[in-house]
């Protein structure tokens, strides 16, 4: 006999909630940029920009994923 047959099925929704990368792990965007700078990745720029939108550094992701996709 399998133990998990004989498991109750608990049929409890699942809620995620959305919070930025950098509040799940206590970074500002200053702490966030001194990581990810030098990145050639355009997807990790999008999410910085995506998570820290008004932030100074976004201008500075913008035109790195600007350069990044016009050099593809």
């Amino acid at each position: 006999m399998n133990p998990l047959e004989t498991l109750p099925v608990v049929k409890t929704p699942l809620v995620v909630k959305k919070q930025p990368i950098a509040e799940a792990n206590g970074g500002s965007a200053g702490e966030v940029w001194k990581v990810i700078q030098n990145t050639s990745s355009a997807a990790v720029l999008e999410v910085f920009i995506e998570q820290f939108p008004d932030s100074i550094y976004a201008k500075l992701a913008s035109a790195m994923l600007g350069k990044l996709k016009d050099a593809q």
